[in-house]
C-alpha cells in the first residue's frame, strides 16, 4: 500500500486549492488559476485524478507533473493511458474514452506519459493549517483511509 500512498506537509504554504477531472482541459485550468491570482510559489494544486482525456490539452495537463506546486492522485483515466500505452486491447478502450489524443504521439513520448502517470499515487494525505485532508480519485480500497 504504501508505494499507493503518499504524505505531504504543506503548512508552509499559503492557499492549497484542489481541482477535479481536468479531463485535458488545460486552457480552463490556466484560466481559472490567473482568475484567482494562484501564485506558484506559495500556493499548492491537488488534483484529484483524470487529468487527461476528452479535452485538447491533455499533454500540457500531464506536463504539470514536474512542477513543485502540483500534486496528483491516479484515476481510471491514468489507468487507461498507463495500460494502453502497453497493451493493444487497453488502447482501444483508452480510445473508447477519449484518449485519441495519446496515440498521436511516438513510442517513446508514450512511455514518457506513461512513466509519469505510473507513478501517482492512489491516496494523498496532506497535512496543512493544522489539519489532516485525504484525497482519492473516487474510493478507498476496502473502505479504510
Amino acid at each position: 500500500m504504501e508505494k499507493h500512498f503518499k504524505r505531504i506537509d504543506l503548512s508552509d504554504k499559503r492557499f492549497v486549492y484542489t481541482v477535479g477531472d481536468i479531463q485535458g482541459a488545460f486552457d480552463l485550468l490556466e484560466s481559472k488559476l490567473e482568475e484567482i491570482q494562484f501564485d506558484t510559489e506559495q500556493d499548492v494544486l491537488i488534483a484529484v485524478g483524470d487529468l487527461v482525456d476528452r479535452g485538447r490539452y491533455s499533454h500540457r495537463v500531464l506536463e504539470f507533473l514536474r512542477k513543485k506546486w502540483f500534486y496528483s492522485v491516479k484515476g481510471n483515466h491514468e489507468d487507461f493511458l498507463f495500460l494502453g500505452a502497453f497493451d493493444s486491447y487497453y488502447a482501444h478502450q483508452h480510445k473508447r474514452n477519449g484518449g485519441e489524443w495519446f496515440y498521436k504521439f511516438d513510442e517513446d513520448s508514450r512511455a514518457i506519459y506513461a512513466s509519469a502517470v505510473e507513478k501517482l499515487p492512489a491516496a494523498l494525505e496532506v497535512l496543512w493549517n493544522g489539519a489532516k485532508y485525504g484525497f482519492v480519485h473516487a474510493d478507498v480500497q476496502g473502505n479504510d483511509w
